[in-house]
């Protein structure tokens, strides 16, 4: 085992040979630990090997043997050469002349074992010290990490070197030696004492993270050793990269609100900030990044090696840029991620998915009003409509759910929906008993989608029988005239005509003013039930307000106002029913009168009995001809009371005309 061993350098000083004494590598445990001087004295023929320190020295246990300039073995005290030890412990070598080269001093162990301390070649004297190993021979050196500038940083542990003979008659395993450096980054090789040719390299290098430095091979081809050069030292030197980015990536993704059928969202905005940790070199800003056709994003940010681990791990937040009113979250629920990067090359998969939201969409439509003869009378206001949703799967969806609307002015309805697949119910509600649904019959549109147009039309219905308008359409008499007969619906062409004949009853248009009368009063909806007895009826009276159309609008015909009342009957035929009466409207200016008839099947001129009859159809026709002019006007009346309809049981003929629906 090798111990301690001797360094000796030796210097040439005119001529004389002078010793400098030097500790070395480590020799058997077994020989002492000296150190030796060396000291040719020429003119006395005397080398001599100091001993200082150490336990003392006894003859026997160390030898001397040296070459000559030509290379030959001598052996002391051989060739006129004597070896003495001195007083003072010190070898002494006498007869020394100038054919020295190499001196050798080998320890005995006494047992035939001989140990080479030292091997000192004369002939490459130099001021600088020589480290003469006793054998085994070695190939030793550092491994160390550098900046790259060659500064030094510190040494590099567990690093393989690999030692190869390249050339050289010694036995020498093929696949060379391998060391691996200790704590200080030192290695070291024996070989045997022969000459002979080295490779030295470095293995196991990672050329991700370390560049050579020294040699910038990192290896060594031809490290020679001969008998003057026993000891070779051989220092690798590296220099750490800086880590190559880590990167941070994912995709976007657009999908169902189920999560379902991803496909990539293209050019959509991640930010990327550091909320926390250690990351040199990334801005304070942050960075932005735009999702390619494929939906890919990603960031670069500064990597550390796993010996370098920051003391605060870096942790950074991703959010992407995505208008809301458009789009929801999906994955992610919050539209934030967070990554914690730890020893990786960064994170991948950091994906955020989107379902798109679709606009909303409105289910509307009109309700409109018609008599029962299918003439439009325009717009229904302030009628109740429910929504009701019937199905349809969505976020947010309320199945069950009504919500309730009412017509406005023009009739109009709308409500705003989700515009996710669904259906509804539209049903109109709460209608009032003068209007009846017509189309649809049930009042009530099934399975409608978000998006449709759903229109409601009402039938008015009618007190005692349908509607007939009369309109001229000539200037001979721009008046319109309804008529009430027994439920049946009748149109009679006017044009070019001064009269027109229902059933066999003639009516007669004296002029082409347009007057209208208006009822006042706190009347309630009911039809009018009146007693035969002789010619006369009940009487019964309301007031009324004659107006007259001025430049479209309706004004009142002054001092046009008073009192209808003092009915006749003139016959009533055999069902009890007035088939043609008289009602007198007196006005309090002037002379004016009005007849009321009623239209059946066959006139009985006389009176039956006292059973009571009841108006069905109630035919109001005003003569003025000398005044106002001529109007026909309804008064619509119903069973169960002796009064009459107010607001809208008259129909004003003269301001409603045919149109088209909204």
């Amino acid at each position: 085992m090798i111990g301690a061993v001797l360094l000796v350098s030796l210097v040439v000083i005119g001529g004389a040979v002078v010793a400098a004494f030097a500790f070395g590598q480590q020799t058997p445990k077994e020989v002492p630990h000296v150190m030796f001087g060396v000291s040719l004295d020429s003119e006395n023929e005397l080398l001599t090997l100091h001993h200082t320190g150490g336990e003392t020295l006894h003859p026997g246990e160390y030898g001397v043997t040296w070459y000559d300039t030509n290379g030959t073995l001598y052996y002391a005290p051989e060739e006129n050469i004597s070896v003495t030890w001195a007083p003072d412990g010190d070898l002494q070598i006498s007869e020394v002349d100038k054919r020295v080269g190499d001196v050798v001093l080998s320890y005995k162990d006494g047992a035939g074992g001989e140990t080479v301390l030292r091997r000192v070649p004369f002939e490459d004297f130099n001021p600088a010290p020589v480290a003469i190993p006793s054998g085994p021979w070695t190939i030793s050196g550092y491994k160390r990490n550098v900046t790259s500038s060659g500064q030094l940083i510190g040494p590099l542990k567990d690093v393989t070197i690999r030692l190869t003979k390249t050339q050289g008659e010694i036995d020498f395993p093929a696949d060379g030696m391998v060391d691996v450096t200790d704590d200080d980054g030192y290695f070291s090789f024996s070989v045997p004492e022969h000459q002979a040719t080295y490779r030295l390299a470095e293995e196991e290098i990672n050329l991700t993270l370390w560049k050579p430095y020294s040699p910038a091979s990192g290896q060594y081809d031809s490290i020679t050793l001969t008998h003057h050069q026993t000891s070779v030292v051989r220092n690798f030197s590296n220099e750490r990269l800086p880590p190559p980015p880590w990167k941070i990536s994912g995709h976007k993704w657009n999908v169902t609100w189920k999560g379902e059928n991803p496909e990539p969202l293209e050019g959509i905005t991640i930010n990327l900030t550091l909320v926390s940790g250690d990351a040199p070199g990334f801005p304070p800003q942050g960075r932005t990044a735009t999702t390619n056709e494929y939906g890919y994003y990603e960031f670069e940010v500064p990597g550390y090696w796993e010996f370098e681990v920051p003391a605060t791990l870096p942790t950074y937040r991703l959010t992407e840029e995505i208008d809301r009113d458009i789009w929801r979250p999906y994955a992610p629920a919050s539209g934030v991620r967070e990554v914690t990067l730890s020893a990786s090359p960064g994170a991948t998969d950091e994906d955020f998915s989107n379902w798109k939201i679709p606009p909303n969409k409105k289910i509307y439509g009109y309700k409109t009003g018609y008599s029962p003869t299918g003439w439009y009378l325009g717009p229904v206001e302030g009628i109740r409509i429910d929504l009701t949703h019937t199905s349809g799967e969505f976020p947010d969806a309320q199945i069950g759910r009504t919500i309730t609307n009412y017509t406005d002015e023009n009739g109009y309805y709308e409500f705003v929906v989700s515009g996710f697949p669904a259906e509804y119910t539209v049903k109109e509600t709460d209608l009032p008993e003068y209007w009846t649904p017509w189309d649809p019959e049930s009042g009530s549109f099934e399975n409608v989608p978000p998006g449709a147009r759903r229109d409601f039309k009402n039938m008015r219905v009618p007190m005692g029988g349908k509607v007939i308008r009369l309109e001229k359409t000539e200037q001979i008499n721009t008046a319109t005239e309804g008529y009430l007969v027994g439920g049946s619906y009748f149109q009679v062409d006017t044009t070019g005509k001064d009269h027109v004949t229902i059933n066999g009853s003639t009516y007669k248009f004296k002029n082409n003013d347009e007057v209208r009368f208006v009822i006042n009063g706190d009347q309630n909806r009911g039809r009018m039930t009146v007693t035969k007895g002789g010619t006369d009826l009940v009487e019964f009276s309301f007031n009324v307000t004659m107006q007259k159309r001025v430049g479209g609008n309706w004004v009142d015909v002054e001092g046009a106002s008073g009192l209808i009342s003092d009915i006749s009957i003139t016959n009533i035929n055999k069902n009890g029913i007035v088939t043609e009466s008289t009602l007198t409207y007196r006005h309090p200016s002037y002379e004016s009168w009005t007849m009321l008839r009623l239209d059946g099947e066959t006139v009985i001129p006389s009176v039956v009995d006292q059973t009571p009859f009841e108006f069905t159809n109630l035919h109001i026709v005003h003569d003025n001809s000398q005044h106002e002019g001529n109007n026909i006007m309804w008064i619509w009346l119903e069973p169960g009371n002796n009064s009459l309809l107010v607001e809208g049981d008259y129909v004003n003929y003269p301001e409603i005309s045919p149109s088209s629906d909204p």
